[in-house]
Order: C-alpha cells, then structure tokens, then sequence
C-alpha cells in the first residue's frame, strides 16, 4: 500500500512539473516563435505539449495564432498528404492525412506540402502559396526529364500590369514542367560542342534588329565571346571561366536561349507559365533567401530561395528569358538579377533579343499537352500616358480627404527594448491605430551618440518590407537598415512604423485596384499617426521632421508629403512616378504639385519598364 502511495506521488509530481514546464516555459516559447512568424516550429510545439495541458485556454488561443483550418484535396483523391518546415533545409516530412482532408490544421503562414499516390508523381507545393481550400491535381507516373519538376496548380499570380490571354476548353496552359535551375554553364557547353553555333536547325527565329531583319550570317556574327569565338559574352576563348561549371550560363541573347531550348527538345517559358512557377506570392520567403547579395553569381541552387513548386533562383541570380514579344520587338526577362534590387522579382523586365549582358541567362519548359497560339502573342501592358495631368484643386481636396483620420486617445506604450548595440537602442512601440481600432506597432530607433531632443526621420520603406515574415528580431534585419545605420551615427532617431502590408501586416494576396487603395490609405494615416506618437515624447525633436522614402516608399512619398504639414523635409531614393494606372486618391500624380517642402529625389538605376 505505502508502494503504491509512493509511485502515486511520484507520477503526481511529474505531473505537476510537466503541467508547469508547459505552462511556464513552453507557451512563453510558442508566443515567442509566433513573434517571430516561426509558426511551423511553434505548430510542432504546441501539438507536443496538447497531451500535457488537455484543453487549456491559453494554449487553445495560441494554437489559434500559429495554426488555421484549410480544406485539401487530390484529384484523383486518396493521396497522403505531408508537410514540413519550409524554413529547415533538412526537409525533415511529417504526416498530415490522407486527401480529402477536412477542417485540418495547419501550420500558419509557408509550409511545404507533398502529395503522394502510388501509380501517379508526386508533386510539390507550398502552403501559404495556397490561401484557401485547393484541389491538386495528380498526374500518371511517366518518366520526367532530370532537372525538371512539374507544375500542377492552375493558378494566376501576375503583376498588375497582365491580364492572361483567353483560354479554351481544351487548352491546359499549366500541364508542364520547368527547369529545377537556370541553364548552367556545363550545359550550354554540351551545346555549343554539338555544333549548336553551326546548325541552323537549332535557330528558328528571323534576326530582327531595330525593325531591320538581318541575314544568317550578320545575325550569328553579334554571338561570339570575348576572344571573338562563338558562346557567351561572358566566355573566354570558347568556354568559361574555370570552377564555373554549375554557374548560370550568362552574356546570351534571346535568340541564344531560345536556340539552347530548340537543341535540348524544350522551349523558353512564356511569361504565363514563368509566373505559374514562380508565384509573386512566394516573395515573402524567397526573396529573403535568394540572391540579391549584390556580390556576383552563385552556383544554382547555392541560394536557398526555393520556390513553391520546386524551383531554385528564379528570384535574383540571372535575369530569365522569356518566350513573349514585348515593345518595340524586345523580349520578355523576368526575376531579377543579383545587382539588382529584390523587388524586381515583383516587376517584368524586357530587353533587345540581342542583349548580351552580363545578367541575363534563362531555364526553359516542356509543355504536356498543345497549346493555343495566344500564349506566346506579344506583351503589351497597359501604361499610363505621358500626358496624364494632375487634378484640379477641387478633385484633389476630394482625394486629401480620404487620409483623414479621428485623432483618438493615442495610448501609447514600449512593449519592448532592445540595448545591446553601442550606438543605438530600439524600442518597439505601439499605439491606437487612426482607423477601425485595434492597436498598430513601429519600431523607434534612438542614437546613442548624442542627447534629446533628437532630429528625427521617419521612414517608409520599399517593397521589400511587403516580403518579410516579422519586423521583430534585429532592427539590423530589417528591409533598408544598410541606408539607416548612418543617420543613427549622425545621432538622429528613425522612426519605423510596421505599415498595412509590410512584415507581419503584409497581404498574402495579388492586391485588386481597389485593396492596393485600401492599403495605401491606411499606409499614410499609419505614419500620421506615428506623427502624432513622436509629439508626444519630450527626447523627441518633431522641429525638422524629415521623410526618408526608398523605391515603393519614395514612389508613394509625394501622397503623405502634401498631406502631412509636420512633414519639413524629404529624401527620396530609387523612386518615381509610377508608369502603371492607379485609382486617383492614391496617384501620386495629383500629390506631388502639392508638395511646397525642400525635398530631393535620386534614381540609381531604373530596372524595369514600369517605373
């Protein structure tokens, strides 16, 4: 009896010290991962401690954080369905059913999905790609080509600037495979030794050059190396340079790729089928992990940035070919390039069919089934015309009106801080949002260097803040910390409000006209309102407060510049006038006329056609 009261207690107590270990340190530690938008780790954690704490509330509204419900099908239905962490590089698969799967949870936010059924392939995907119940459909075992990986989701995900051309009922644009990785140096090398300058058959297209068709010969003489020989512009007397084997092929033309693709049995990709596989959407877990390291090529597949369906570097690293026309008989190139900023990922490209920069290179595709001809017509986007004017004073009170917002108690407080670098402390900070309630964050970023009151900048960022997962962690991590760091040693203070669509506010969604307005809105009435929180401070100096806008942030700058009066100054970075249609109240036409504060604006570069 005294035994068994012994082994009683004893279970008793290890109860007890699970229950507070759960309790007291692992919800804290879930909490702390959903900060951090870990939430595949903190799914995996709280599924683990369920037993111990039963239905505890806490736990069931932290679940609630880091998880949500999803419908998942196959067609044919009946595959098994796993999952794994798309932030682990082991792939380490976990069970999550067999399809149809109903009202399952599932990690919230990028989570890796593989679909398995005996006699068809199995296909790759990734959840948080997929914002709402999907149905994927399988396709029989047949042998793929190595290097390639199927694209099964009959989704479109393009910039504003597209529209898909029509389908017909027979036409399946999306049955297809795309290469795992740009064309590598190695392969364009098997090319060229098999007489791929030489063959005509491999060279299916007119040379056209400026409207001017030019013959065999004045076409093949512009595809030679440096050393004059037939390859790329970026090889040296007829191959590359040592150690570059896997490197992306780059210095070829679009009638080299498009030759390359003929020789190997595939095509380039049109720019539909380049967006299928790569999905804008993906930005928020790609860019970060793809090159745009500004310091050169990378080996494929060196950068993990992996896409939705299996694909490696097509953000950053070389410029991609594309099959389509576009303006003035250029061709379609896409993703972006390492020297070139991460939100030309976002944006579509297109140069002379006979660029040979040092930046483009390409991967091509094999279609599974015909396709109408209206796949491969021309690009032509819609754009703005040049002779656009800005509105009358009437029509633009009408538009200033729309950044109106009830100064309601503000509320503030410091939820945390962070003292450990020698020249600045962060303090993450919140206040009452200027619309719908609720509360809204930003980070205040104090010099160490000099004493209050401190001159201050408020900063609106560029699109790459629309692709992070959390604005908490380092303030070094932040998008645009490089171009920050100096006004802190200057010993002014930055203020970085977490905007309507950056960071863990960001929209998983192609934005319609009438969202991006919607977001744009609540954007600027985000940094009025931290106008408002800065006034409040006595260490603050809002005498000469400064706006610092970069690329999205400085093309959006001129709408909060001539609506905000406790605005006295601005920089802008990498911007401009926007080429694409917007809705008027958030056209930053109608606002820049208005804007009577010294104010400078510099373009590195311009990238893209759509600036």
């Amino acid at each position: 009896m005294l035994l068994l009261l012994l082994v009683g207690a004893v279970f008793a107590y290890r109860r007890a010290t699970e229950v507070n270990h759960a309790r007291n340190e692992l919800l804290p530690r879930i909490a702390s991962l959903a900060d951090e938008g870990r939430f595949c780790a903190a799914f995996a954690l709280a599924s683990r401690i369920e037993p111990v704490l039963g239905e505890d509330q806490r736990l069931t509204d932290l679940r609630g954080e880091v998880s949500r419900s999803l419908n998942l099908d196959t067609e044919p239905t009946g595959a098994d369905v796993f999952y794994s962490d798309l932030r682990s590089s082991d792939h380490e698969w976990l069970f999550l059913g067999k399809a149809p799967l109903r009202a399952v949870r599932v990690p919230r936010g990028y989570v890796r999905l593989r679909f398995d059924k005996q006699g068809f392939e199995s296909i790759n995907a990734v959840l948080g790609a997929v914002t709402q119940d999907a149905k994927f459909p399988l396709y029989p075992k047949a042998p793929i080509p190595a290097g390639m990986v199927p694209v099964p989701q009959v989704v479109f995900d393009l910039p504003r600037r597209f529209s898909p051309p029509t389908r017909t009922a027979t036409d399946e644009p999306f049955r297809f495979l795309i290469d795992r990785y740009e064309v590598t140096n190695r392969q364009f090398r098997e090319f060229v030794d098999a007489g791929g300058y030489r063959e005509k058959k491999f060279w299916k297209h007119p040379f056209v050059q400026r409207d001017k068709p030019l013959s065999w010969e004045e076409g093949m003489a512009a595809f030679a190396d440096s050393t004059g020989r037939p390859g790329p512009s970026t090889w040296e007397a007829g191959t590359f340079s040592p150690g570059h084997e896997d490197y992306p092929v780059t210095g070829v033309s679009w009638y080299e790729a498009a030759a390359y693709a003929e020789y190997s049995g595939k095509q380039l990709p049109t720019v539909w089928h380049w967006y299928a596989a790569a999905r804008l959407n993906t930005g928020t877990w790609v860019l970060p992990s793809s090159n745009f390291s500004a310091k050169g090529l990378a080996r494929v597949g060196e950068y993990r940035g992996e896409g939705p369906f299996g694909t490696y570097d097509m953000a950053g690293n070389a410029k991609e070919w594309c099959w389509n026309e576009a303006q003035d008989g250029k061709r379609m190139i896409l993703g972006g390039a390492w020297s070139e900023m991460s939100h030309t990922f976002l944006v579509a490209d297109s140069k002379s069919p006979f660029d040979r920069s040092a930046l483009h290179g390409f991967r091509c595709a094999r279609y599974l089934s015909p396709l109408q001809p209206s796949w491969f017509s021309p690009v032509y986007p819609t754009l703005r015309s040049v002779n656009d004017k800005p509105a009358s004073d009437e029509l633009f009170g009408a538009y200033r009106s729309a950044y109106a917002y009830d100064r309601v108690e503000l509320s503030p407080s410091v939820d945390r801080t962070d003292d450990s670098q020698p020249y600045w402390r962060v303090e993450r900070i919140s206040y009452s949002a200027p619309y719908g309630g609720g509360r809204v964050a930003a980070l205040l970023i104090l010099p160490k260097n000099s004493k209050p009151p401190y001159p201050t900048v408020v900063y609106y960022p560029g699109a790459g803040a629309q692709s992070s997962l959390s604005s908490v962690g380092a303030a070094t991590s932040l998008e645009g910390w490089a171009r920050l760091e100096y006004l802190l040693r200057a010993g002014r203070a930055v203020l970085y409000p977490v905007y309507q669509g950056t960071y863990e506010r960001r929209l998983s969604r192609v934005l319609t006209p009438l969202q991006r307005r919607e977001m744009i809105v609540e954007q600027v009435k985000h940094l009025r309102r931290g106008i408002d929180y800065l006034q409040s401070r006595p260490d603050i100096s809002t005498y000469r407060l400064a706006l610092f806008g970069v690329s999205a942030g400085a093309a959006l700058a001129p709408i909060p510049l001539a609506v905000e009066d406790r605005l006295k100054a601005a920089v802008l970075a990498d911007g401009g006038l926007y080429m694409l249609p917007s809705l008027a109240e958030v056209d930053p036409l109608h606002f820049a006329p208005r804007v009577h504060i010294p104010w400078s604006c510099s373009m590195a570069r311009m990238t893209t056609s759509t600036r």
